[in-house]
């Protein structure tokens, strides 16, 4: 774990990326992709009860209908007093201005990161956080990769790069 003091709650924002089904977990292993969402579920019901606003992400890439989000990602967001569902057209979520401007309307800079995938769109919006002046922090549980892409790869960035960075998404939300 690696973690530089607490997150302040009033600060803290979810960010959803890419629960789309078939089209964006086919390659993933199937157990790990239920143990995944679960562990989305319990944190974004967290939020929902600690009014900490949820951005959603389906992503339509090159303008082609990637599919629906799941819809037990769906349910659960639609529980938070402050959801944002937008739609991103590229790996990275601030390439829509919607999501920069939902942020500053809930005065939000530290952003929990989860979805897929943790080497591309996931990484791709955290690099552009950085670049922005946001803060994040993630959980392994909360991220995935297609089997053909090493988990320790793709998670050795978010270690150095992140606030704090976990295994377990209890220990993040103990820091919020």
């Amino acid at each position: 774990m690696r973690l530089f003091g607490r997150i302040p709650r009033e600060r803290v924002a979810g960010v959803v990326i890419d629960m789309q089904g078939e089209s964006y977990l086919n390659g993933h292993d199937s157990g790990s992709v239920d143990k995944m969402v679960q562990s989305q579920i319990s944190v974004l019901d967290y939020f929902a009860s600690n009014n900490i606003p949820v951005v959603n992400f389906r992503n339509r890439f090159q303008l082609k209908d990637t599919g629906p989000v799941l819809p037990e990602i769906l349910e659960v967001v639609g529980k938070n007093s402050k959801p944002k569902n937008l739609v991103k057209e590229s790996n990275s979520g601030f390439t829509n201005s919607l999501f920069e401007d939902h942020l500053s309307e809930c005065n939000r800079d530290h952003l929990i990161l989860m979805g897929v995938n943790a080497y591309a769109c996931v990484k791709e919006t955290a690099e552009d956080a950085l670049k922005k002046g946001y803060r994040f922090s993630v959980s392994w549980d909360l991220v995935g990769n297609p089997k053909n892409i090493s988990q320790y790869d793709s998670f050795s960035w978010f270690f150095w790069n992140s606030h704090c960075f976990t295994r377990d998404y209890r220990r993040l939300l103990e820091k919020i």
